[in-house]
């Protein structure tokens, strides 16, 4: 299954290999392998609107977020059984902070037929074992009370 690419393309100037651009970040898919990496200052987002020019600059907290991202990957591992990726890590190279982890070929949850949605969600929620039930059940608690509303 190819990997379908975020909605919100900047540019079609990609290079080989690159799967989508986006405000901070390009995607790129190789065999068995996902990669995503901050923009470098050259490939920042450059707007003018009338007579005023400015740089669309991603944030400072990316760096940041792709360690969070490793580390959540890392406990989902060691402490559930929610299948993760089986190596995930980050790394800077050229002026741009990388996050790569094992690419896993799966379909989005949008996609299948309801019949199959309606599995996924009954093993979420009815695994005792499942520690993102919880999780689900409040947001479904709390889309249940904002749609009343």
């Amino acid at each position: 299954m190819t990997p379908r690419a975020p909605v919100n393309f900047l540019h079609e100037n990609r290079e080989e290999g690159c799967l989508a651009v986006c405000a901070d970040c390009k995607f790129y898919t190789l065999p068995n392998l996902f990669v995503k990496r901050t923009l470098r200052r050259h490939e920042w987002d450059k707007r003018r609107i009338n007579s005023v020019s400015f740089t669309v600059t991603p944030s400072a907290y990316i760096p940041q977020r792709y360690r969070n991202d490793v580390a959540i990957q890392q406990y989902l591992r060691e402490h559930t059984d929610i299948p993760v990726p089986s190596f995930s890590q980050t790394f800077e190279d050229d002026g741009a902070i990388y996050f790569a982890s094992q690419f896993v070929d799966s379909v989005m949850m949008r996609e299948p037929p309801e019949d199959d949605k309606k599995i996924v969600h009954w093993t979420v929620t009815s695994r005792p074992s499942s520690r993102c039930a919880p999780i689900l059940q409040a947001c479904q608690a709390s889309r249940a009370t904002t749609s009343s509303s």
